[in-house]
């Protein structure tokens, strides 16, 4: 029984990740690059200290991106899961499967892990 509940979820395309996690949103203006599909983008959260943290798929749908937007500026890393992002002094990771609760570091979301540098 269970391999066929677990075939029919494969089948359907439920699959589980970043981009099914988040809420459907639209980069603010401030991200001015356009190397991301816009229909991908999904709003992860924010973390303590106010920074916004987005996942969507990069323009020819083939990697995964992180994209993190503090006060005064914002950075991208693409690639296969999971993805690194540094800004400031600001380490931030995309996970390919949801954290567990002792992954170390500030969690944003199920995905992300941020740590930051004294």
């Amino acid at each position: 029984m269970t391999s066929t509940i677990g075939l029919a979820l494969l089948m359907s395309g439920c699959a589980s990740g970043p981009l099914d996690s988040g809420t459907p949103a639209e980069l603010p203006a401030a991200v001015t690059d356009d190397v991301f599909t816009s229909d991908s983008v999904r709003y992860l959260g924010e973390d303590s200290n106010g920074s916004a943290y987005y996942a969507a798929k990069n323009a020819n749908n083939s990697e995964e991106c992180l994209i993190v937007i503090t006060t005064d500026d914002w950075a991208s890393g693409c690639g296969r899961l999971p993805v690194k992002v540094t800004i400031s002094d600001t380490d931030a990771t995309l996970a390919k499967e949801p954290l567990s609760d002792d992954a170390p570091g500030e969690h944003v979301g199920d995905y992300v892990t941020v740590s930051t540098s004294p």
